[in-house]
């Protein structure tokens, strides 16, 4: 009787997919939401101006401090103790149920603190325009949060194509709403709306499928307390730490600048960080798909090797990327943002080695999230906070808008070498191997900056940028050959993972 009762009570999760089927997944969600970022950041960037989406940057940018710490680093703990307890269902059930119930309460006094604190913000900034936005903003930070939340812990119960499922949602209805908003005259007010109206409808479609995944309801409600509070909430405020330390980082460049040069140069310098959002998806994409398999638990010890591997393929993936970057930044910009946005051109070319560190940062941090060390992370995170401020603002008074890109890639760095450092005393990943890696990478990319120059670094027909992209890219895998960084082992494994797992595709989730 009592184990009939337990097998009615299991929770109905699909089966744990493999690191190259998640990865696969995250990536076909990162490139929905990419196709999304790029059209809506399109339109935003030409319908708004500078001004007006320096306002929005400038909105985003609080939102993203305030987000991060309302988290309460809760995403990242109960993901951590949900894939360590993948063995056990309902338990794992039950853990992510008590997470939501926390994650409401500090996403609503998110939303509460951005309502009430917009007038004052704004009147600092000397923008009008701030305040609504900033109010809607705190709508987008509460919807933000569980779609980040539900996200997470998806990839931790190793189903991505879930999390696919509910960033299509969100992506399609940001956009949507956000073109209709700001086409019907409402400003950057209307962009913030949009964006909060998406990531509402976003966690609503997470939290309906969340409760399919843990079926029955009822019996993971009751499972909610085998976690003790205590022992969640220890690893949630390092990560709580961690999270706040580093949502500041990130948004020190488009916070000083807006304070210091103004709203339009911030919107010069978000617009970029934007399309560098979406350069570096991949990292996003291979983090859901091998971090959590660094987790420890009864079922094996973290599978470095699926890591390791995934971070050389990162590298050389993202590598491509830095040479059109530098060499083809006056051409990118005019085609993706426009002639009001040529302040933007050197901060591209600075930001070039952001293509690959930003893609790498995601994929190490993670990785000692999964590992159970997140603590290990909170004098790193609080060290590069200390540095990032007075570094970004000694460039800034130096060198203008190219220095908060400078300061950008330095802390960044140095977040990479860091974290790499840790997976290496952890797990012993092969940090040297990667190095080299690195650097066969970035004598590759010299040699496609060479043929991507051949064809001019100005103004480009459209038969300069077919054929200068060809080379360009023919002249980096040849590269790449010749140093042996991808021999044709690595080609035939690739091609036969896709023919192993296409089929798979097209049918049910394994």
């Amino acid at each position: 009787m009592g184990a009939s009762k337990s097998a009615v009570d299991a929770p109905s999760a699909p089966k744990a997919a493999g690191a190259s089927r998640n990865t696969a997944a995250a990536a076909a969600a990162q490139l929905v939401t990419s196709a999304f970022t790029a059209v809506l950041t399109y339109y935003l960037v030409h319908a708004l101006g500078a001004k007006g989406y320096g306002v929005f940057a400038l909105a985003v940018g609080i939102g993203t401090v305030v987000l991060l710490p309302s988290d309460f680093g809760l995403p990242a703990a109960v993901a951590r103790f949900v894939a360590e307890q993948r063995g056990q269902p309902l338990k794992a059930a039950g853990v992510l149920v008590r997470g939501m119930q926390l994650k409401l309460i500090g996403a609503s006094l998110a939303a509460l603190g951005m309502w009430l604190a917009s007038a004052p913000i704004s009147h600092a900034y000397g923008e009008p325009q701030l305040k609504w936005a900033l109010r809607w903003m705190g709508l987008s930070v509460f919807g933000h949060g569980f779609v980040g939340f539900f996200s997470t812990n998806f990839a931790a119960m190793r189903s991505v194509a879930t999390s696919l499922k509910m960033i299509s949602c969100e992506s399609a209805f940001e956009t949507s709403a956000s073109v209709v908003l700001v086409a019907a005259g409402a400003g950057a007010a209307g962009a913030a709306l949009g964006r909060a109206i998406g990531y509402l409808l976003g966690a609503t479609v997470g939290f309906v499928l969340a409760t399919r995944l843990i079926r029955p309801v009822r019996a993971a409600w009751s499972r909610r307390r085998d976690i003790p509070t205590a022992t969640l909430a220890r690893y949630a405020g390092a990560m709580m730490t961690v999270d706040a330390a580093y949502s500041v980082t990130i948004q020190v460049d488009i916070l000083l600048v807006g304070g210091l040069l103004g709203a339009a140069s911030a919107g010069q310098l978000a617009a970029v960080n934007r399309l560098f959002t979406f350069l570096t998806y991949m990292g996003l994409a291979l983090a859901a798909g091998v971090a959590p398999r660094l987790a420890r638990s009864a079922l094996g010890e973290p599978d470095t090797r699926s890591f390791g591997r995934g971070l050389r393929y990162l590298i050389v993936f993202q590598g491509v990327l830095i040479a059109p970057l530098t060499v083809w930044a006056t051409p990118v910009v005019r085609l993706l943002l426009g002639p009001g946005y040529g302040g933007s051109v050197p901060v591209m070319r600075a930001l070039a080695p952001f293509a690959l560190l930003g893609a790498l940062a995601p994929v190490l941090s993670l990785g000692v999230n999964y590992i159970g060390e997140a603590r290990r992370r909170v004098p790193i995170m609080i060290g590069l906070l200390v540095l990032a401020v007075p570094l970004t603002y000694g460039l800034i008074q130096a060198t203008g808008l190219v220095g908060a890109a400078l300061a950008d890639d330095l802390i960044l760095l140095l977040h990479v070498i860091a974290h790499g450092w840790l997976c290496w005393r952890l797990v012993g990943i092969d940090v040297k191997g990667l190095w080299l890696s690195v650097a066969r990478t970035l004598v590759a990319a010299a040699a496609m900056a060479a043929a991507l120059a051949a064809f001019g670094t100005g103004q480009l027909s459209a038969v300069s940028w077919v054929l200068g992209a060809g080379a360009g890219l023919a002249a980096y895998v040849v590269a790449l050959f010749v140093l042996r960084e991808i021999t044709i082992d690595d080609v035939r494994a690739g091609s036969g993972v896709l023919k192993a797992r296409l089929p798979r595709w097209r049918g049910k989730p394994a």
